[in-house]
C-alpha cells in the first residue's frame, strides 16, 4: 500500500513538473515574441528618423552579442584622432542632429518603458599596445582613453536636449563604458581608424521570467523514485 501511494505521488509529481515545464516554455516564447516585435519597431524608428537626418541606415543594426540591443555606430568620418578622446565639430554636429531623435523614440511614444538603458560604448584600436610605451601598459591606456571617450560623447549628447522631462528621462537611460581594445572588429587590423569607434547601444527591456524558465529547463528533470517504498 505505501509503495502504490509512493508511486502515485511520484506520478503526480512528474505530471506537476511536466505541466510547469511547458507553462513556462509558452511564457518564453511570447515574451520571445514580444522580444523581437519591440526590437522591430526600434529597429525600423530609427532607421526611419535617423536616415532621414542623413546617417546611413548601415549604422543602425542589432546586436550581434545581445538579442535584446540594437546599435548605432557613430559614422567614419566622425572617429576620434588616434590618442584623443575630445568630440570634434563634427561630431558635435552629429549629436546635435542625433539625440534629439533618439530621446524621442526611447523616451515618448509606444517604446516609453522597454528600453532599459542606452550605453555609449567607446573603442580604440590597439596602436599603444603594438609600439609600446615605457613603463605604460597599452592595453590598460587605451581603457582609459575610450572611457574619457565614451564619457565625452555623453557630455555632448546631453547638451544636445533641452530641459524637461525627455531630458531627464534620457539621463536616466544613459551611461558610458570604456571597451579599449578588449573588442576589435573582426576582419579588420587592430591597428585600422575604424577601431576607433563609438557605438551607440540601446538595450530593450528583459522580463524576468524568461530567465527563470530558462534556468528551470536546463536543470529540472524529473527525479527517479525507484528504491523507495
Amino acid at each position: 500500500m505505501a509503495s502504490s501511494f509512493t508511486d502515485l505521488m511520484a506520478s503526480l509529481m512528474v505530471i506537476f513538473i511536466l505541466l510547469f515545464m511547458a507553462v513556462l516554455s509558452n511564457a518564453v516564447a511570447i515574451k520571445r515574441n514580444a522580444r523581437d516585435t519591440t526590437i522591430e519597431a526600434l529597429l525600423g524608428a530609427l532607421k526611419s528618423a535617423l536616415a532621414a537626418g542623413g546617417m546611413d541606415a548601415g549604422g543602425i543594426r542589432q546586436d550581434e552579442r545581445d538579442p535584446y540591443a540594437v546599435v548605432i555606430v557613430m559614422p567614419e568620418d566622425l572617429l576620434f584622432k588616434r590618442g584623443d578622446w575630445s568630440v570634434g565639430d563634427g561630431g558635435r554636429r552629429f549629436l546635435l542632429g542625433m539625440i534629439p531623435q533618439l530621446s524621442s523614440i526611447v523616451c515618448t511614444g509606444e517604446l516609453r518603458g522597454k528600453v532599459s538603458n542606452v550605453v555609449v560604448e567607446g573603442h580604440t584600436d590597439s596602436i599603444w599596445s603594438a609600439v609600446g610605451v615605457a613603463g605604460v601598459d597599452g592595453p590598460q591606456m587605451n581603457l582609459e582613453l575610450s572611457q574619457k571617450r565614451s564619457m565625452d560623447v555623453v557630455r555632448w549628447s546631453l547638451a544636445a536636449l533641452v530641459s524637461g522631462d525627455e531630458r531627464d528621462c534620457f539621463r536616466r537611460l544613459l551611461s558610458a563604458s570604456g571597451r579599449g581594445q578588449e573588442e576589435l572588429l573582426p576582419d579588420v587590423p587592430s591597428d585600422d581608424s575604424r577601431q576607433r569607434r563609438v557605438v551607440f547601444k540601446i538595450r530593450t527591456q528583459r522580463d524576468v521570467i524568461e530567465d527563470v524558465a530558462t534556468g528551470l529547463a536546463g536543470t529540472v528533470e524529473p527525479r527517479s523514485v525507484e528504491g523507495e517504498h
